[in-house]
């Protein structure tokens, strides 16, 4: 038999897709307040990716009023004599109370299993054999798959000459010390690496006072070396680390090490450099966090200019893979705007995209802008 979930399509819908995420049924039924036609679109939009699930037809997508008792009672009923000979859920979630209150009634009468999204959690109102509450446990890998994506990681701290501690140590001086440190390593991604060598060398002459006062604290956390007046990055995974990786890094390590007031981790799972293979092209997620079965993807960027509509819709795309407006976009970046008129040009594509932008000058507050996102996002999930 397969399983139906009907679900109740009114507010947000965040629940829904949790739901259809953890139980991952075969098809799904949307009873839909006429008052919010405009949430089916929007639910079925993040449901597309969802593997082995049959998005509904017309026949199972029915308009009701939301406060009229009777009509939902009557159209929940002829639901369950449609689908009799299979196993069906309610979702008694997304929508107002009289439509949740109708759904409750049938399933208490029919003994169908009922449940309802509370955070992390379901709670089960109906339906022997359940627990009352059972915990959403979902990890990154979990998630993509519901989506038919596989990922491996592209960079990995187990490839630098220094360990992951080291590493985000200077993941974090680099981040907090722009724009210093932003034009530190301008310089080095400039520098052109010898045929044939392993990592690279520059000349200290080429740095500032200050850029050198902080290559000395880099060189202190042995992640380069100094020789006489060189600077000697020690391989090439090294190189790549201090070209951007590092930018990843201390994203998702402020992410990682975020705490509540209750010194709770704020993400259930964090990740990092993911690689998503597809048919004739590869997506990156350089950052990912899992809240409440929900993710928020980043792109972090240290071009000399990062500001190009291309990487926004490059992060935008990578959402219609794993579930479009379920997901939340962050942009990041150590730059920061050389002129009012690209800031606004650009902010405005991002909002258009419902994408949050972080830039240099935020840089340093990201684990808190993360935890914002998550919680209260200003471009609300579905």
């Amino acid at each position: 038999m397969e399983m139906i979930q009907i679900m109740l399509v009114g507010g947000r819908q965040t629940p829904n897709v949790i739901g259809v995420m953890r139980f991952r049924p075969s098809k799904v039924v949307l009873i839909v307040s006429k008052d919010e036609i405009e949430k089916k679109n929007v639910l079925l939009d993040s449901l597309k990716n969802i593997k082995s699930l049959d998005i509904p037809d017309e026949d199972d997508i029915i308009e009701v009023d939301a406060y009229d008792f009777q009509a939902n009672l009557s159209i929940i009923r002829g639901i369950c004599g449609k689908y009799h000979n299979e196993i069906i859920q309610f979702n008694l979630t997304g929508s107002t109370k009289i439509m949740a209150l109708a759904a409750y009634q049938i399933a208490q009468e029919k003994g169908i299993a009922s449940f309802y999204v509370a955070g992390n959690r379901i709670l089960w109102l109906t339906g022997g054999g359940h627990k009352v509450a059972e915990p959403i446990d979902m990890m990154i890998e979990s998630y993509l798959k519901i989506f038919g994506r596989e990922a491996s990681h592209k960079f990995k701290f187990i490839n630098l000459s220094f360990d992951e501690q080291r590493a985000a140590k200077a993941a974090k001086l680099l981040a907090e010390s722009t724009p210093i440190s932003a034009n530190m390593l301008a310089k080095i991604r400039s520098t052109k690496q010898i045929k044939g060598s392993v990592g690279l060398q520059a000349s200290l002459y080429d740095f500032t006072e200050d850029e050198k006062d902080l290559i000395k604290v880099l060189s202190d956390l042995n992640t380069l070396d100094i020789n006489d007046d060189l600077i000697r990055i020690r391989s090439n995974n090294d190189l790549e680390f201090f070209k951007g990786n590092w930018l990843e890094a201390f994203v998702y390590n402020e992410a990682f090490n975020n705490k509540d007031i209750n010194g709770d981790p704020v993400f259930d799972n964090c990740d990092i450099s993911l690689e998503i293979k597809l048919d004739q092209a590869e997506k990156e997620i350089d950052v990912a966090c899992i809240y409440e079965a929900q993710i928020i993807h980043c792109s972090c960027k240290t071009d000399k200019d990062p500001f190009k509509t291309q990487y926004l819709d490059e992060l935008r795309s990578i959402s219609s893979l794993i579930g479009g407006r379920f997901c939340s976009r962050v942009f990041v970046t150590n730059a920061v705007f050389s002129d009012q008129t690209k800031q606004k040009q650009f902010l405005d594509q991002a909002k258009q995209r419902e994408i949050v932008v972080v830039t240099g000058n935020e840089l340093a507050n990201i684990g808190k802008i993360l935890a914002k996102q998550a919680i209260k996002p200003d471009f609300w999930r579905v």
